[in-house]
């Protein structure tokens, strides 16, 4: 399955402080049809507010292999626990390219 020109926006989270707050990874699962990793493009949160208890809340994107990547993911006016979005808050793992981060 692909995940294509998806916007998440204007959403609040009241978190527990867990330490993942959203994970992108084309992955294989028991109900597939066809047991091949999807691909993930233009993928782009906007004014995603984080509040509540103190925790790590990462981002984490990690492709499959070269042909089931990520591209294109971009985090804008993103803010946890009143902080503006970093790379450190985003984990990636390998095969991703084009992150943005957008005041």
């Amino acid at each position: 399955m692909s995940l294509e020109n998806v916007v998440i926006e204007d959403v609040r989270i009241h978190g527990e402080g867990q330490e993942e707050l959203a994970r992108l990874k084309p992955t294989v699962n028991d109900y597939m049809w066809k047991q091949v990793p999807g691909l993930i493009r233009n993928v782009r949160f906007k004014n995603v507010r984080v509040t509540g208890k103190p925790g790590c809340y990462l981002f984490t994107l990690e492709g499959a292999d070269e042909k089931h990547d990520i591209r294109g993911v971009a985090f804008e006016g993103v803010s946890v626990l009143g902080q503006g979005l970093t790379r450190e808050k985003v984990r990636t793992g390998n095969h991703i390219t084009d992150i943005k981060f957008i005041p």
